[in-house]
């Protein structure tokens, strides 16, 4: 049956459920608690994936002859792990960029990460971020881009190295 308010929408009653379908929610409910209550437990010592890029940019990343600038750009899918990069990575240089903030932090980022702008500065040698810098800028300040998390997409990955690829 149609709602009278909305014809796009339909009212269905308990009648025309499979009568399994309650249980099979509360079946569900069960494990997603179960999940939610495992997950409480994890803690930032549990993240191998971290662990194995803090040895990089403790020991690698940042020699001057793999890295002359001494700059890093950082891309991630997620704005959550962008966040949780900054956090756990615990420098003063780092520099977070996400959708809310790139516009307002433009001037910055071209001054701290763009060789061809008129003032440089070295405030920042790390911009964590999202794809939201992966078009539009230069950051060639740097020559080393990590993907913390590959896009599914190479056509975005490409994108993302060319802030840092320039001729």
């Amino acid at each position: 049956k149609k709602a009278e308010k909305n014809p796009k929408n339909s009212i269905f009653k308990a009648a025309d459920f499979d009568e399994n379908f309650l249980p099979m929610l509360q079946a569900d409910q069960v494990i997603l608690d179960a999940m939610c209550a495992a997950w409480e437990s994890v803690t930032d010592e549990d993240d191998s994936k971290f662990e194995a890029f803090e040895d990089l940019l403790n020991h690698e990343l940042f020699k001057k002859t793999i890295n002359p600038g001494q700059k890093l750009v950082i891309f991630s899918e997620a704005l959550d792990t962008v966040d949780y990069l900054a956090r756990r990575i615990g420098r003063d240089d780092v520099m977070v960029i996400s959708a809310g903030n790139r516009s307002t932090q433009f001037k910055t980022i071209c001054e701290n990460f763009d060789a061809n702008y008129k003032t440089k500065k070295d405030d920042y040698n790390i911009i964590i971020t999202t794809d939201v810098l992966a078009e539009g800028v230069n950051l060639h300040r740097s020559n080393i881009i990590i993907n913390y998390d590959t896009p599914w997409n190479s056509t975005r990955l490409m994108q993302r190295i060319g802030r840092v690829n320039r001729i």
